[in-house]
């Protein structure tokens, strides 16, 4: 296309604002001003080209500048991870060592404090055992009273008994209180685990228990007193100067020693016998534990007695006598009977009333005086 005025005025006035007026202006040479401007063009665009090359190599080494920091940071950082998961690792095993350690030693102080809590504690029931008295000999009173004791070593078994200690006649007090019946309110006819673990109440009748029997007096040396009275209001007692009731295996047999008092020793035949319940008879002699009612039966029985010849209809009236009168016998476990029915045989002492039953009946013992 041919240049014309118009357009290369056009183009003129595009290259006045680059400098290159002048120098078309001073050609007036047609090719050669195209020549020119081409040329012109070519230097512009290389000019470009120049800076462009220059703007990128000069930010090609700031991102390389930017990708040594950072490169350089996070291997800063990763050496200091390093350094830090070594450092905590090995506080870590430091920390284990020391809580093995402290573990070790908490669990050493637990057995060492357990013990000393244990010896405290076992020391705090020895105290409290010994501030229940285990017997009447040791209850600080002076008058007669109900009171908790304990002879054993659980101080959960501490239980009330009657303690006597008024002077009856002139023979002291400290009486642990194990039988008491004076109006037949409570009855005695019981299995062998009842008179093992004792019944009633102390405050009225009651039985302490054989069981409770055996482990007081199993050591030492102890004595019976048997306070008695009769529907007239007299007064009689039988003193025996050892008394000891053996184990439950022994079927708590009696031992007793020698007698003394107004009420005679009517418990001569029970020496070395066994005790005998409702539902086990260990007086063994042939046919009698068959045949054994309320009055052979929850004392120390011994084979066949004066007591049971006396309820058998097959001797005389004075044979039963005769044989009473040689076979002297004791049932203050024996059936209760009331003023009006007292002269048939229940409750008795047969050296102090025979053949009546009696009013009242206490069985209590102690520590020997000579303990």
């Amino acid at each position: 296309m041919p240049l014309t005025k118009p357009l290369l005025c056009v183009i003129l006035c595009s290259l006045v604002p680059l400098g290159w007026a002048a120098e078309v202006e001073a050609t007036a040479d047609m090719p050669t001003v195209v020549e020119a401007i081409i040329h012109a063009m070519i230097n512009f665009r290389k000019e470009i080209l120049d800076n462009l090359q220059l703007s990128l190599e000069y930010h090609t080494e700031q991102l390389e500048e930017i990708k040594s920091h950072v490169d350089h940071e996070i291997a800063k950082l990763n050496t200091q991870c390093v350094a830090n998961y070594e450092m905590l690792h090995a506080r870590n095993i430091a920390s284990e060592s020391k809580l093995k350690k402290l573990q070790k030693a908490t669990k050493r102080f637990l057995n060492e404090s357990s013990s000393q809590i244990y010896k405290i504690d076992q020391t705090l029931v020895e105290i409290r055992r010994q501030m229940v008295p285990k017997s009447c000999d040791w209850v600080e009173y002076n008058s007669t009273g109900i009171f908790k004791i304990n002879p054993f070593k659980n101080v959960a078994k501490a239980f009330l008994v009657l303690c006597y200690i008024d002077n009856t006649f002139d023979l002291g007090g400290d009486w642990t209180v194990f039988q008491r019946r004076f109006n037949g309110s409570l009855d005695f006819d019981r299995s062998w685990e009842m008179y093992k673990h004792g019944f009633g109440d102390v405050t009225g009748e009651y039985w302490l228990g054989l069981e409770k029997l055996y482990v007081m007096t199993k050591s030492g040396r102890h004595e019976l007193l048997v306070l008695l009275e009769d529907f007239e209001g007299n007064l009689a007692y039988t003193l025996y100067d050892e008394f000891k009731v053996g184990s439950e295996k022994k079927k708590y047999m009696l031992t007793l020693g020698r007698h003394s008092g107004t009420a005679g020793d009517s418990m001569k035949l029970s020496r070395g016998v066994k005790f005998s319940t409702l539902d086990q008879y260990n007086f063994g002699w042939g046919g009698v534990e068959k045949v054994a009612t309320s009055n052979e039966r929850s004392w120390w029985i011994k084979t066949i007695s004066g007591r049971y010849i006396n309820h058998t209809k097959m001797y005389s009236v004075s044979y039963r006598i005769l044989m009473v009168f040689f076979f002297f016998c004791s049932h203050l476990n024996g059936p209760y009977f009331k003023k009006g029915e007292h002269k048939k045989i229940g409750m008795s002492w047969d050296t102090f009333r025979y053949p009546q039953s009696l009013k009242s009946a206490t069985m209590m013992f102690r520590d020997h005086t000579s303990n």
